[in-house]
């Protein structure tokens, strides 16, 4: 098999230099445009005539004239390769082209507020490709899960991963505004030890961490409301029950609506970055890195747009 396809290839070789000598006034000229010397031009265009059976050129020292079996060959050449180029051309369109099924996750209230109103207009945009959004708070396996993009919200541990930076969030404290009327405005993070704090459920749940100059300091707070979902959480908020310490983007639309109201944020830790992160080599299937790209560019457009 080996040297049957070693044998197809020389054989377009041969093809393709034949019809660059057919387009050259001598043998010399045709060496010179495929920069090759002149006795490998000559040694390679007698071995092809004598393959074929037939003489293709009438040759002279100073030029050269198709025979008719060779402007029938060249024919013919210049149609096969002309296929083969046309071949190649359509395939590397479908390669850049994005198509097919992608399979994505993430965290569940990112994916639902940030990540899924942005996939209707990507799938009218790429109308060949068809999109599996999987919104799960926990790391995913992308091989063992057949994830192909997965969106993180966490400082990346060191791995094989491949990670493309979509932006960042941070993390806000607020409240309501009757809550904060009623029991007072923390000033400082020491000031939450007097206040009803609500809780994420977790071993962690009640160390929240605050800027302390050019230092992150852990607090440990405490609160009657603990709950594994954050729209609970803020729910509760809400209604003036305590504190919530939660990512911007859940809150964003309550802070705007004056539901709720920021407190600490010269406090707030460095921000959290987004990332969307493959195995290695599917950033270059067109599907993959074409959603990677939209979602890149609408979150940072997002980003920028006035409030």
């Amino acid at each position: 098999m080996r040297k049957q396809k070693e044998r197809i290839i020389d054989k377009l070789v041969a093809m393709r230099n034949f019809v660059k000598i057919t387009e050259s006034t001598s043998l010399s000229a045709a060496a010179r445009t495929l920069a090759m010397s002149l006795p490998v031009v000559s040694r390679g265009l007698a071995e092809l005539e004598r393959g074929l059976g037939v003489r293709l050129f009438t040759r002279t020292t100073r030029s050269l004239a198709l025979t008719d079996e060779g402007e029938t060959y060249r024919q013919h050449c210049l149609r096969i390769l002309a296929d083969i180029d046309n071949t190649e051309s359509a395939l590397a369109q479908i390669r850049a082209t994005p198509k097919g099924r992608v399979t994505v996750s993430a965290p569940l209230l990112f994916g639902r507020l940030r990540v899924a109103p942005l996939l209707p207009a990507f799938l009218a945009h790429y109308p060949e490709v068809s999109v599996d959004l999987l919104l799960v708070d926990r790391v995913v396996n992308l091989i063992d899960e057949g994830i192909d993009v997965a969106v993180r919200i966490a400082p990346l541990a060191d791995s094989t991963l491949i990670a493309r930076r979509l932006g960042q969030v941070r993390r806000v404290v607020c409240a309501s505004p009757a809550y904060l009327k009623h029991y007072g405005t923390p000033r400082k993070p020491a000031d939450l030890r007097a206040h009803n704090c609500l809780l994420n459920v977790g071993s962690n749940a009640g160390d929240w961490r605050f800027q302390a100059g050019a230092k992150e300091a852990r607090l440990r707070v405490s609160g009657n409301f603990v709950s594994n979902s954050s729209d609970a959480l803020i729910e509760v908020a809400c209604q003036g029950v305590g504190l919530v310490r939660v990512l911007s983007y859940q809150v964003e639309a309550m802070l705007a609506a004056k539901q709720l109201v920021e407190v600490l944020g010269k406090f707030a830790v460095t921000a959290t970055p987004i990332n969307a992160v493959m195995s290695p080599g599917r950033m270059t299937l067109p599907k993959v890195r074409g959603l990677v790209d939209y979602l890149a560019q609408s979150l940072d457009a997002k980003r920028k747009s006035p409030k």
